[in-house]
């Protein structure tokens, strides 16, 4: 039996695992599969696993993870973090749940696989890490008098790793362009 025929093989088995430099290795052994005629852990899967598939659903399953840790911390921030004037408490209440609104319905058309989306996020993620390093160069004096250099930076990393993940994780790049050809291209 060859590579190919093994690998086909191991694409019906339950124990198949999908990997990005193999294509599907054991997941009771981790390796490739090496077994000459028959494999003594075979299970019958009824499903054909595609790897592509597999790492696609994966990148999914944490883009959504990443999304929910943002919106969530957006809400934390607004709710315990943000300080509101004694007169404007409702306002600037208001205002801040309607960017957190606006953030989600990003989140999602970038989910969606929106290109000008995802740029416009970026853009915006970038604006929201200089104004916070200004800030914190600048007038940090000022800033740390007040407590608010913690939430400063906070929002520095987490928006600096926002940037990173839609731009440059290839994971999560793999998910928009199959969103993108999915939502875009319908078949």
């Amino acid at each position: 039996m060859d590579h190919k025929e093994r690998i086909d093989l191991c694409k019906t088995c339950r124990n198949g695992e999908p990997d990005k430099k193999e294509g599907i290795v054991c997941f009771l052994t981790g390796n490739i599969p090496d077994f000459e005629e028959h494999c003594p852990a075979y299970i019958q899967s009824h499903e054909i696993i595609d790897p592509e598939e597999e790492i696609i659903d994966i990148a999914r399953r944490r883009t959504l993870r990443v999304f929910y840790t943002l919106i969530g911390i957006s809400f934390i921030t607004v709710l315990f973090l943000r300080p509101y004037p004694l007169g404007g408490f409702l306002k600037g209440f208001m205002a801040d749940m309607i960017r957190i609104m606006l953030e989600i319905i990003f989140y999602y058309l970038i989910f969606k696989g929106k290109e000008w989306a995802k740029l416009l996020m970026t853009v915006l993620w970038g604006l929201c890490v200089a104004a916070c390093l200004v800030l914190m160069i600048f007038y940090a004096p000022l800033l740390q008098a007040g407590g608010v250099i913690p939430m400063i930076l906070i929002y520095t990393v987490i928006y600096a790793f926002a940037i990173y993940y839609c731009n440059y994780n290839k994971s999560f790049l793999s998910f928009f362009r199959s969103q993108k050809n999915k939502f875009n291209h319908p078949k």
